[in-house]
């Protein structure tokens, strides 16, 4: 019983777990997400974005993508449809003057708003895409902050998603949209770091009839009280 009560709190953990974005090129565009910091600790900070991840094809923490940013106007339907965008195959690049060649794969970038956040990211996957950035609607007054605080919330489908997917605000995200518009190669790296400075708050339900809840409680008991 306290097997299967469990599982949808640790969803409910993982949907609230942020994401970080890492910039790192252009430099335009590094310098333009940082240019708010003004003492040295919070410039560690520069070229970072902070946003949601997605409950549904969830990574683990310590898990990172990297690759280059793609994005196209939406024809109709704010990225619903297949039909909707197109997106470049995965770049290849050649190293030095050997024949080695690297790809750089595609993160792609969509819109909110529409339909569910599940058929976006379904539709970028089939695209190629190894993880998605959604960005907040035009008309979203929410800052990168509270934006961090949205769950962005399983359809009922998502279990046939296998790639990340992270939810941003429409200032940031407008800003790697403009340049990627402005035909600049943003490369991005996603990363979901164990946390470290914060105390997390964890509710345990459990059933009392069960007898495997109850030697749970005995076992842990000492170490809650540590």
């Amino acid at each position: 019983m306290f097997r299967a009560l469990h599982l949808p709190l640790l969803w409910c953990l993982a949907t609230l777990a942020n994401a970080q974005i890492r910039v790192l090129s252009p430099r335009k565009l590094v310098n333009s997400l940082g240019s708010s910091y003004k003492n040295q600790k919070d410039k560690k900070k520069q070229g970072k974005i902070q946003g949601s991840t997605s409950t549904f094809g969830a990574p683990f923490y310590g898990d990172r993508v990297l690759g280059r940013l793609v994005y196209d106007v939406p024809k109709a339907h704010n990225h619903c449809t297949a039909e909707d965008y197109d997106v470049p195959p995965p770049q290849t690049t050649q190293k030095g003057g050997t024949h080695e060649q690297a790809r750089l794969i595609n993160i792609i970038v969509v819109r909110r708003g529409e339909c569910t956040f599940v058929t976006k990211v379904r539709i970028a996957s089939a695209k190629g895409a190894h993880a998605v950035i959604i960005v907040d609607k035009d008309d979203s007054t929410l800052t990168s902050q509270q934006i961090q605080n949205i769950i962005v919330a399983d359809d009922g489908y998502g279990s046939t998603i296998s790639i990340p997917s992270i939810l941003v605000s429409k200032y940031q995200g407008n800003l790697l949209i403009d340049s990627i518009k402005d035909s600049q190669e943003v490369v991005v790296e996603l990363a979901w770091d164990i946390p470290t400075d914060h105390v997390v708050s964890v509710d345990l339900w459990m059933s009392s009839a069960s007898r495997d809840s109850q030697k749970f409680i005995e076992a842990f008991a000492p170490m809650r009280k540590r």
